[in-house]
C-alpha cells in the first residue's frame, strides 16, 4: 500500500513576495489562496517520517476508494500546517482529459513571461492567446488547446516538461491538428506539482500567476472537487470529462483554501466514474485532514449569463435568431473558440431544437 510522504522541496525561489501580490487582486479566489500560505504553520517531522495523521489520510483515502466504481489515482500537497503529502497510483501516467489543458495554460504564460509571446499574440485562427487562455480555462475550449499546442509545438513541451519534473506530462506529436486528437498523457502527482508550484509563487510571474488563478477561480463545471467542500471553502481548479472505450475518464487538480489550511489535490478517474465520486473522494481528503465537512455547496448548471442584451444565432455569426436579454443564464454544449453553443435548459441537451450560439465577448461566468 503506497504510504503518504512528507512534501517534497519545490523548484524554485520565486515566491517570497507572490503571496503579497496574489492578495491585492480583486479575485476573491486568489485573495484566499495567496494568504492561506502562512496561515496555522507548524513544525514537521523530520524526513522519511510517517505521521499518525499521514496514516489516516491514506486509509481514510484508500478506504473510500474501495466502495466506489472506477479505478482512481490520487495525489495530495497540504500546503500549511503540516505539509501532509499522499499519492496513490499518482505517478502514472493518464489520460487525463481537459485537465492537461493546466499544463497548456501554463507554458503559454511561461513564454509569456520570458517575453517570446504577449497575451496579444495570435493562435492560427487569429483569435488571440489572452482570449484562448480565457476560453480555454473557463469553459474548456478544445479548439484554442489544439492551437495552443501547436503555437507552443509539441516537441518543445515535451523537453520542457520533462527537465522541469513532470515525467508523465506528454503531448504526442500532432496534437496541434484540430483534425485529431491523439492520446495525452499526465499523472496526478504532475498535475499537484504544478499546481503547488503555481500557488507558492514559482510557477510564473505574479501577474501571469494572478492571471491563470482567476481564471481557473470563474471556470464553469463546478461538480466535482468543489462540490466535496465545506460551503466557505475557496476552490480553484480544472475539471476534466472524456468518453473512451471503457468508460468515462473523469479528472479534476484544484488548490482548496479554508480558514483550516490549503491543501492541492488531483483525481483522476477511469472506468465507472462519475462526478459524484470525485466529490466525495474530495470530501474524504478533507475531512481527513480538518475534520467532518458539514455543508456542501449546491452549483448550478447553467453557470454562463448573458452579459448585455446580445444577438443569438443558428451559427456561428450566422443567421440572427434575435435578441437574448442580458442576464440569461445559460449552459455550455459545444465551444468553438469564442463562439459558444448555448441553452438555457438545465438539462444541457446536445441535441436541444432551442439552443443557439453566442459570442464569449457578450458571456461571462457566473464565478468572475
Amino acid at each position: 500500500m503506497p504510504r503518504a510522504r512528507r512534501r517534497r522541496p519545490l523548484r524554485g525561489t520565486g515566491a517570497l513576495c507572490l503571496a503579497a501580490a496574489l492578495a491585492l487582486t480583486s479575485c476573491a479566489a486568489s485573495e484566499r489562496v495567496g494568504e492561506a500560505r502562512d496561515a496555522d504553520a507548524v513544525s514537521a517531522p523530520g524526513p522519511g517520517a510517517t505521521t499518525r495523521n499521514d496514516e489516516q489520510l491514506e486509509g481514510a483515502v484508500q478506504k473510500r476508494l474501495a466502495t466506489l466504481s472506477g479505478d482512481y489515482a490520487v495525489a495530495v500537497r497540504e500546503l500549511t500546517g503540516e505539509e501532509r503529502e499522499l499519492s496513490i497510483r499518482g505517478g502514472q501516467a493518464r489520460e487525463p482529459a481537459s485537465a492537461i489543458k493546466l499544463f497548456a495554460a501554463y507554458a503559454a504564460l511561461d513564454r509569456v513571461d520570458a517575453g517570446s509571446l504577449d497575451l496579444d499574440t495570435a493562435v492560427r485562427s487569429g483569435v488571440s492567446i489572452g482570449d484562448c487562455l480565457r476560453v480555454l480555462l473557463v469553459i474548456s475550449d478544445n479548439n484554442c488547446h489544439w492551437e495552443l499546442i501547436d503555437l507552443l509545438g509539441e516537441e518543445r513541451l515535451r523537453e520542457q516538461f520533462a527537465r522541469e519534473g513532470y515525467p508523465a506530462t506528454r503531448y504526442p506529436d500532432g496534437y496541434g491538428d484540430d483534425a485529431a486528437n491523439p492520446a495525452k498523457t499526465t499523472s496526478a502527482d504532475d498535475l499537484v506539482l504544478l499546481l503547488a508550484r503555481l500557488h507558492e509563487g514559482e510557477l510564473l510571474s505574479a501577474d501571469s500567476s494572478t492571471l491563470m488563478l482567476d481564471l481557473m477561480a470563474a471556470q464553469i463545471y463546478r461538480q466535482r472537487a468543489p462540490s466535496g467542500v465545506p460551503v466557505d471553502a475557496v476552490v480553484v481548479d480544472k475539471p476534466g470529462l472524456l468518453a473512451v472505450e471503457d468508460g468515462l475518464v473523469n479528472t479534476d487538480a484544484a488548490i482548496v483554501s479554508t480558514d483550516d489550511g490549503t491543501y492541492v489535490i488531483a483525481v483522476m478517474g477511469r472506468g465507472g466514474t462519475t462526478n459524484w465520486a470525485v466529490a466525495e473522494i474530495t470530501r474524504t481528503v478533507h475531512e481527513s485532514l480538518y475534520g467532518p465537512v458539514e455543508t456542501v455547496r449546491a452549483f448550478p448548471t447553467l453557470a454562463l449569463e448573458v452579459a448585455r442584451d446580445t444577438t443569438r444565432y443558428a451559427r456561428p455569426g450566422e443567421e440572427p435568431l434575435g435578441v437574448v436579454a442580458a442576464g440569461t443564464r445559460l449552459g455550455v454544449l459545444w465551444s468553438e473558440r469564442l463562439w459558444v453553443y448555448v441553452t438555457e435548459n438545465a438539462a444541457l441537451e446536445l441535441d436541444d431544437p432551442e439552443a443557439y450560439w453566442a459570442h464569449m465577448d457578450d458571456l461571462r461566468s457566473i464565478y468572475e
